[in-house]
């Protein structure tokens, strides 16, 4: 039977209504993708990736094995060895206890292995925090596609682990740079915007404010951006921190600026600076320029909003039509927050 002919035919009996001729196609897939030699492991991977549902539990084992074993022959740069993290990643959250096999596999020799499961343990949730330690190594892995895999799924397991998590990615974010960097930072960021709005920094990142401001030096605007923010949560860094964010705040990127602007007053600087750029971003007539004001305005703490009182006062009567009614809210949340703590002594 030709390749086409058979993919169609598995094709067709994944998508059986009923289990035993899913199951069938489903074993049928799984053998070709264990026999040495078979050709058509990338196409047979994402067709199980995208058609096998609902999962068969008792191949599940099966399953898992044939994975690892098609993946090791692969290119580390092949689309398919996505489609294999995701479908790892659904075996492993059927069945949890093939997390042995994932861990096996983040040892492996073969970077495609390591690379395959490195991207699945993040899609498995809490069950799959043990591998922790094994992800954190592979962050070293001299291999960019096994160590982006890694710093992915340490991201989203971040809010399961915060404390183990923020450490490994603060290292990662001072020593790489481009994509690396970026993924790093934002996940930082992630971790730690929750409790610094809570009024409860998270411990263990101490060399927060450091490592942001190389990264506020970085050539992509994506990498500045992070920066940028976690600046303005880091509670000490070097002194050069402020004036740096006061730079930034004609950075290239609108983005930028006006998340530099927020740092700085998140930090007690700028009430003057930080004020009159965003204001001249909300009144702005590029729209660009207008949307990187209202992306860091909205959701904005009501303490940093009655910083900026008078501008969103302004913008709120004033402003372009697609500012006001957002800086309507913050004007409102400013005033809540001032009633709270009663009239000024």
């Amino acid at each position: 039977m030709s390749n086409d002919k058979e993919l169609a035919k598995w094709a067709a009996g994944l998508e059986a209504e009923d289990e035993p001729t899913r199951a069938q196609a489903a074993k049928e897939v799984l053998s070709a993708l264990a026999r040495p030699g078979f050709k058509n492991s990338e196409a047979a991977l994402s067709l199980l990736q995208a058609s096998w549902w609902p999962l068969t539990r008792e191949l599940i084992p099966e399953a898992v094995a044939a994975v690892l074993s098609a993946v090791r022959g692969m290119a580390l740069d092949a689309p398919a060895l996505e489609d294999a993290s995701l479908l790892l990643g659904h075996l492993g959250r059927e069945d949890t206890s093939r997390l042995e096999a994932l861990e096996a596999a983040l040892r492996d020799p073969a970077p495609t292995v390591r690379r395959a499961a490195a991207g699945a343990v993040g899609r498995i949730g809490e069950a799959a925090l043990g591998t922790l330690p094994l992800l954190i190594e592979c962050l070293r892995a001299p291999e960019e596609e096994v160590g982006g895999a890694a710093l992915e799924s340490l991201g989203t397991l971040g809010s399961l682990a915060p404390e183990a998590i923020a450490p490994a990615l603060l290292a990662e974010a001072e020593r790489s740079k481009g994509a690396r960097r970026y993924l790093a930072l934002a996940g930082l960021r992630g971790l730690l915007e929750e409790p610094y709005r809570a009024g409860h920094p998270l411990a263990g990142v101490q060399n927060l404010g450091a490592v942001a401001l190389l990264g506020l030096a970085d050539e992509e605007p994506a990498v500045r951006l992070e920066a940028a923010a976690l600046l303005g949560m880091a509670s000490s860094g070097p002194a050069e921190g402020n004036g740096a964010l006061e730079r930034s705040l004609r950075d290239p990127s609108p983005d930028v600026a006006a998340y530099s602007a927020i740092a700085l007053l998140r930090r007690g600087a700028g009430s003057t600076e930080a004020p009159a750029r965003l204001r001249e971003l909300l009144f702005s007539d590029t729209a660009e320029h207008r949307f990187a004001a209202l992306s860091v305005l909205d959701g904005l703490e009501p303490s940093i909003a009655k910083q900026l009182r008078a501008v969103l006062d302004e913008a709120a009567r004033q402003g372009p039509e697609d500012v006001r009614a957002l800086c309507h809210q913050l004007v409102a949340s400013a005033d809540v927050l001032q009633s709270r703590r009663g009239p000024p002594a």
